[in-house]
């Protein structure tokens, strides 16, 4: 089971005797475990987490087997039981095959080898939740999931592919935006990626729209004071900023095409996929956007992604600063733009 139908099975049932979590995503693991924790303490029971490194599996069993004095019930969580369950889990398999009425056992770990027999036992005697790494394709579902979780949904999936795209797939990152999210809309129904933005998208993403507005207005100034800012952050590089002028590049080109089919904004948003929020930002820069120096920009980007990618790293500054410069030109004057070469 995941962490959802294990909260699921918590509020139409018992706890188990014994819980292995597995799995090398560590998020999920942590997760499982306060899950458990929540309903051991909802129950009154005593909640008793011993350290790993040293523990002995018969003196964990006795105690397991001993009845508490603070309460009727008992949770025990080993949390990087990893060595435990590879070195005793023959005692393991014996205690779960007839385990304490009055206590539960979790046992967290990164990996289980099923191959081993009493290992595979274990596992089909547990109630088992597995903590695979979260598939790519799956993070903006399992985004939506966790907003409910904290009492606050999100708009629509776009919202959750914007998070994705600012905060990045690590889920205990994600979490914590996601809880910051539901606080920060706590008088709006829902978090839309409007608040994504605002909240998440930080200093480097509002200066990444401020670049691409610069270029497109060729304005070289205020193109280079934003390359300057988003070069000053340690987790913006290069690549990165090339990229985002790629995409917004291909943006800007696509809703200038659709305009000038007739297109309403309200279709090209549809056609693009983009959120009206968006698109109220992005087609008045369309709109004033020349066609042929779009072209030429893709060219440029084409060009600077190349040199990112063979020349040294040392000259990666210089690189992308040289593209702004050359995307901010008018087209003209092409003995200045080889002078930039």
């Amino acid at each position: 089971m995941n962490t959802f139908e294990l909260t699921h099975s918590l509020k139409t049932g018992d706890l188990a005797p014994v819980y292995l979590i597995y799995g090398s995503e560590s998020f999920t693991r942590t997760e499982a475990l306060r899950i458990l924790r929540a309903a051991a303490e909802k129950r009154n029971a005593d909640v008793v987490e011993p350290a790993p490194e040293g523990l002995e599996a018969e003196a964990l069993l006795d105690d397991l087997r001993t009845p508490s004095l603070f309460a009727a019930s008992r949770l025990v969580i080993v949390d990087g039981a990893d060595s435990l369950i590879s070195q005793s889990a023959e005692l393991l398999l014996a205690y779960a095959e007839k385990p304490s009425r009055s206590a539960t056992l979790a046992l967290a770990a990164g990996t289980v080898d099923a191959r081993r027999k009493n290992a595979k036992g274990l596992l089909a005697k547990s109630a088992t939740v597995e903590c695979s790494p979260v598939r790519a394709y799956e993070v903006p579902a399992w985004c939506v999931q966790r907003a409910k979780f904290h009492g606050k949904p999100l708009a629509d999936l776009a919202a959750a592919k914007l998070l994705i795209d600012l905060a990045g797939v690590n889920l205990g990152q994600l979490d914590g935006r996601i809880q910051a999210l539901a606080a920060y809309c706590r008088d709006k129904p829902r978090i839309r990626s409007e608040d994504v933005m605002d909240l998440v998208g930080g200093d480097h993403a509002r200066t990444v729209w401020e670049l691409a507005r610069a270029v497109t207005s060729r304005k070289p100034s205020p193109a280079l004071r934003a390359v300057d800012r988003l070069l000053r952050e340690p987790r913006v590089k290069p690549h990165w900023i090339v990229a985002s002028l790629a995409r917004e590049s291909r943006d800007i080109s696509r809703t200038r095409r659709l305009y000038d089919e007739g297109q309403s904004a309200g279709d090209i948003a549809k056609r693009l996929g983009k959120p009206s929020w968006l698109m109220k930002r992005l087609l008045p820069v369309a709109q004033r956007a020349d066609p042929k120096t779009l072209r030429r920009n893709g060219r440029l980007l084409l060009r600077a992604d190349r040199d990112l990618k063979t020349r040294p790293s040392r000259e990666e500054e210089w690189i992308v600063e040289s593209l702004v410069l050359r995307l901010c030109k008018s087209g003209k004057g092409r003995a200045r733009e080889k002078s930039l070469r």
